[in-house]
């Protein structure tokens, strides 16, 4: 079910797309009434048809801004007011911050980025127009939780992009080569991250396919913006390269957790295979855990990574 909120200054109405549950949005929402939420039930199109559901709801829309929030994401109270300060500059597109990374339990297990002081603030803002496509053409940055972004710039290139089953990372790369953006340090969206989700089941596929797309879009850049990412084809083509390698590592970890050694072993087998350096000594590591059933988790979390599971000592 995707959530899509448009705002006018005055206040926000909330439109639901409802793709199709087996629980209608309705029963959800039982005898809670308010006009400001507005219900669209459509026959399920599923993950692939995501960028034509989220232009529907954009298409009802009546406010200047929009945010998106998954049904299994959530936000803090403050989000909204915090964000929508970023737009007193008419020359900002988007709005978008830290994300706090959570469990199936709700439970935190890091943020993202995990360390936006490693870049640089023009990065950051994408200022000028461009400047964040150097790391957005290797990897999201952007966790689509906490984004706000003015309606008319989605509308400016299109709507939401197609081309993979999630939008929102050919959306930013769309408007990163158009407008400046503004970044949140504080916490601005809770991500959920576990292996059942339908995302993380279709992840190689869908960084596969990112890949192509980051390509394709370098290729289309004028001289002048391709100057500004600062790299060259061959070098983005190792680093899509490794970003495939970095989510057969991923899902290594999810068989792993779900003790399912033989298919983990063959993942991590793979991305050491494709990967750079880095991810090649993450992925003999993990390799090697796994072979003598040892928790890689618990080692991810001691060396200061992200884990796909809380501590037992977090709450």
């Amino acid at each position: 079910m995707q959530t899509v909120l448009a705002q006018t200054f005055s206040d926000w109405e909330h439109i639901i797309i409802d793709d199709g549950s087996e629980v209608p949005a309705e029963a959800v929402l039982g005898d809670f009434s308010d006009p400001r939420i507005r219900v669209i039930r459509q026959d399920h199109a599923g993950l692939w048809r995501l960028a034509k559901t989220c232009n529907l709801a954009l298409e009802n829309t009546r406010g200047e801004f929009i945010a998106i929030l998954d049904d299994d994401d959530q936000w803090p109270n403050c989000k909204l007011e915090r964000q929508l300060r970023s737009f007193t500059d008419a020359d900002v597109a988007l709005s978008w911050g830290t994300a706090e990374v959570v469990d199936s339990n709700g439970r935190l297990t890091g943020r993202l980025p995990k360390d936006a002081s490693a870049f640089s603030k023009d990065c950051l803002n994408n200022t000028p127009p461009g400047a964040i496509l150097r790391e957005m053409l290797a990897r999201n940055l952007i966790v689509a939780c906490t984004v706000i972004v003015r309606k008319q710039a989605l509308l400016d290139i299109g709507g939401f992009q197609k081309g993979l089953p999630c939008i929102d990372y050919p959306t930013w790369l769309a408007l990163a080569v158009k407008a400046r953006f503004a970044f949140c340090p504080e916490t601005c969206g809770f991500w959920r991250m576990y292996a059942g989700q339908s995302s993380s089941q279709i992840g190689i596929e869908q960084e596969e396919n990112a890949a192509r797309l980051a390509l394709k879009l370098f290729d289309s850049l004028a001289p002048k913006m391709k100057d500004c990412v600062g790299v060259g084809r061959a070098a983005l083509v190792r680093r899509n390269r490794d970003r495939i390698a970095e989510e057969h590592l991923l899902h290594g970890r999810f068989s792993a957790l779900g003790h399912r050694r033989s298919e983990a072993l063959k993942k991590f087998w793979r991305a050491f295979w494709m990967g750079r350096a880095r991810t090649r000594v993450k992925a003999a590591v993990a390799f090697g855990l796994t072979a003598l059933r040892a928790d890689v988790e618990k080692c991810v979390r001691r060396v200061g990574g992200l884990p796909l599971r809380a501590g037992v000592d977090q709450h």
